[in-house]
């Protein structure tokens, strides 16, 4: 397991944070002008979907609106070139990476392999080698037997993604795993996915929103990269940043909370929260609840002064995944 090396990474990606925008806080919404609707987790009939790949990609463009998919068939890379024009709609070459039916890792963007063997860490630098971005699929052991831990992921590639809500389902592991690889200082991204295999009934129900400059294939993975996305079952939601304080709004929300390294630190009702980083929070990420049940979720604010120093403790283990 390379912790010392994952360590030279994190310091690596703190100062390129830094050199980047300027600042102490990382603001993912910083980037693009223009917000994009897309879906990273969805099957055809490659695998074990019910749909062909030509049917799925024009459901999600002319049905629900999408702006791009990633085809994610088992073990299989399922090709999106005939179904993609760069500014109207995006259709990726990704896979699900069974992993010999160990953990599921679904990889996002056009990929060049897939079916990669070996520990969840080896296979995620695999998946970024293949011009992916690893995505640990419906971590929750209620979902198709998710039994991923902390200590698998710690030491995974960077930056990478975590299912917080797969199949109409919110996945309370795949949140509580999120929250302990932040507070482990590793950098992920929280995503809403479908990973639809009946394209009528489970289409649509989990998605995310990437704010990026252009509808192409470069700015799209630049941006989900970056975290310059939020993850969502209905909800919109909108920021606003003036140095180290966050308004995070909803115009549907009843309901937004805030989450730092030191667990929930604040919980409103209606649609607009604002907070002020703190010595010691390390980040904060907002959640929104609407009237219906929907959430949405923002990726972390990150102080990268503190972020990549965060270390996390078998207590604090036991705490968060109790």
């Amino acid at each position: 397991m390379p912790t010392t090396w994952n360590i030279d990474i994190r310091n690596i990606l703190a100062e390129k944070l830094r050199e980047e925008l300027g600042t102490e806080i990382y603001n993912p919404y910083a980037y693009g002008r223009n917000r994009y609707k897309g879906q990273l987790h969805l099957h055809t009939t490659n695998s074990d979907g019910d749909s062909s790949p030509a049917t799925v990609a024009d459901y999600y463009k002319n049905a629900l609106g999408f702006h791009f998919i990633v085809f994610t068939d088992h073990d299989y890379i399922t090709d999106g070139r005939p179904y993609t024009v760069e500014g109207e709609f995006l259709a990726f070459s990704g896979c699900e990476d069974d992993g010999a039916w160990s953990d599921h890792i679904v990889v996002v963007g056009d990929i060049t392999s897939c079916s990669h063997r070996g520990p969840e860490w080896y296979r995620t630098y695999l998946m970024l080698q293949s011009g992916g971005i690893p995505q640990i699929a419906h971590p929750d052991p209620d979902t198709y037997g998710g039994n991923i831990n902390i200590m698998e992921m710690l030491p995974m590639a960077q930056p990478k993604l975590i299912e917080l809500f797969n199949k109409g389902i919110r996945q309370t592991a795949g949140l509580s795993l999120w929250d302990l690889n932040l507070r482990g200082g590793a950098l992920t991204w929280g995503v809403a996915v479908d990973d639809m295999h009946v394209l009528r009934t489970q289409a649509g129900r989990g998605w995310i929103v990437v704010f990026a400059d252009e509808l192409t294939k470069k700015s799209i993975l630049n941006a989900i990269m970056r975290g310059a996305f939020y993850s969502t079952t209905g909800p919109e939601l909108n920021f606003e940043v003036s140095g180290r304080t966050i308004t995070c709004s909803s115009p549907t929300a009843v309901r937004m909370r805030a989450i730092t390294a030191q667990g929930l630190v604040a919980d409103v009702k209606g649609g607009t929260i604002t907070y002020t980083l703190k010595p010691g929070d390390g980040y904060v990420r907002f959640e929104a609840l609407d009237a219906n049940g929907k959430w949405a979720w923002s990726n972390p604010f990150i102080d990268t002064q503190e972020f990549f120093n965060l270390r996390i403790t078998q207590k604090l283990i036991e705490e968060v995944l109790d």
